[in-house]
């Protein structure tokens, strides 16, 4: 693992929030920002993925809009009752 440390080009975000009594503040957008510009200029990352943002969260992804970030993979979760009916 070590040996192809320097070939990882790609960092995942998979958990980020802000309280609630601080939320609506752009504190998720500095947050965001200060990782795809600061970060990825003084490392050898050149994408940074956000995984995992569900399509109900609109101020997660509004503020992936805001930072003109795109979608590559959308999936979909089902729910389905797994009791026996009788």
């Amino acid at each position: 693992m070590l040996f192809g440390i320097k070939k990882v080009r790609k960092i995942r975000i998979i958990i980020m929030g802000v309280r609630q009594k601080f939320r609506r503040l752009g504190l998720d957008f500095l947050m965001l920002d200060q990782i795809f510009t600061d970060g990825l200029k003084h490392t050898n990352y050149k994408d940074v993925e956000m995984g995992w943002i569900l399509d109900s969260n609109k101020q997660m992804n509004s503020t992936m809009e805001k930072l003109n970030a795109k979608p590559e993979n959308e999936y979909l979760l089902f729910n389905k009752n797994l009791k026996d009916k009788k």
